[in-house]
């Protein structure tokens, strides 16, 4: 009998309008922040995050027009001390970006930084580096756990079919929100109920923090910073935070001990992700592979060029990805 196993990430919870991209992010950061960034004459001061003196009037805007593009375009002179490097590369790579905000994005520039401070002679200040990732971490879970996002998810409305789902199957679930449980209706009770594992952690679990970090261990640089002996280069990758708790065991075990077909709804399938993919993916026991896609049809050739490289045979992209239908496209 082959099982079904879902795949599930932020575009699932962008779906039901529930503003969790990282746009979305920085402009609640923003927002709080608009009123103590806009005084003139002061000092504003947030902690490990940026220092502010004497503002000058063209700071103050409207709220309106107060947005990550701003922060990048004019808040940059001498009266401006960004204390979380790292934080500012957000900003400025969400001007560059053309994508929705994925997250795996900002884990990708994350592990960018950390080789460029790595190769650097002398090398950067890496424990600095990870202190700020743990502070955009930190922010972020502030945020998801604001009243915006909780009653979002309150409010939000079903959009998605999964009766097909049985006690048998499972669900993966990437989002460190508890949206899947709005569906949980749709079973009579827990026993008839697939498995839902959240593999990067919630935002409940104490003993299970949500991961943030990266995770494409195959990458060459992954070996020069292995090869280092030192364990603070190798804080954030999520290889070793999945050890932490007993979810990967548990998806590792389904995966040896079915044949399973797999749906992909709402990821962008990068490289952030590459390792736990490719476990997924390219073994024999997965039989078929079918993504959904928004808006078009580019989309979807979007994420089969990110999947095509989690495989290690293109053939096998070629044999396991479902081609595209109107069936593909989220309505």
């Amino acid at each position: 009998m082959i099982k079904k196993l879902l795949l599930l990430g932020n575009g699932f919870d962008l779906a039901h309008d529930i503003p969790t991209s990282y746009t979305d992010f920085l402009q609640w950061w923003l927002d709080k922040k608009k009123n103590d960034l806009g005084i003139n004459n002061a000092t504003f001061n947030d902690v490990n995050i940026i220092r502010i003196t004497h503002p000058t009037h063209s700071y103050a805007l409207p709220a309106d027009e107060w947005n990550y593009k701003y922060v990048e375009d004019q808040l940059n002179s001498n009266a401006v001390r960004w204390k979380n490097d790292f934080l500012l590369k957000i900003f400025r790579q969400v001007n560059r970006n053309k994508n929705k905000g994925y997250w795996v994005n900002i884990e990708e520039l994350y592990y960018q930084e950390l080789l460029s401070h790595f190769r650097k002679s002398p090398k950067g200040d890496i424990k600095l580096l990870n202190a700020n990732l743990n502070r955009v971490k930190k922010l972020l879970i502030e945020y998801l756990k604001s009243d915006l996002v909780r009653e979002k998810i309150k409010s939000s409305k079903k959009r998605f079919d999964f009766s097909k789902y049985g006690k048998d199957d499972l669900i993966v679930c990437f989002n460190y929100t508890n949206t899947i449980e709005k569906y949980y209706d749709t079973w009579p009770d827990e026993k008839s109920r697939p498995q839902v594992i959240p593999i990067h952690g919630s935002l409940s679990d104490k003993n299970y923090p949500i991961i943030f970090g990266y995770g494409d261990e195959i990458d060459p640089g992954y070996k020069e910073l292995q090869d280092q002996n030192d364990n603070e280069l190798l804080t954030h990758f999520k290889t070793f935070q999945y050890l932490q708790g007993s979810y990967h065991a548990q998806l590792e075990w389904f995966l040896k001990s079915n044949s399973y077909d797999v749906e992909i709804l709402g990821m962008s399938c990068g490289l952030s992700d590459r390792v736990l993919l490719n476990t997924i993916l390219d073994r024999k026991e997965c039989i078929d592979i079918n993504i959904k896609c928004y808006p078009d049809r580019a989309d979807f050739i979007d994420k089969c060029y990110n999947l095509s490289r989690h495989f290690k045979n293109p053939s096998t992209v070629r044999s396991k990805i479902r081609g595209f239908s109107d069936e593909s496209i989220i309505k």
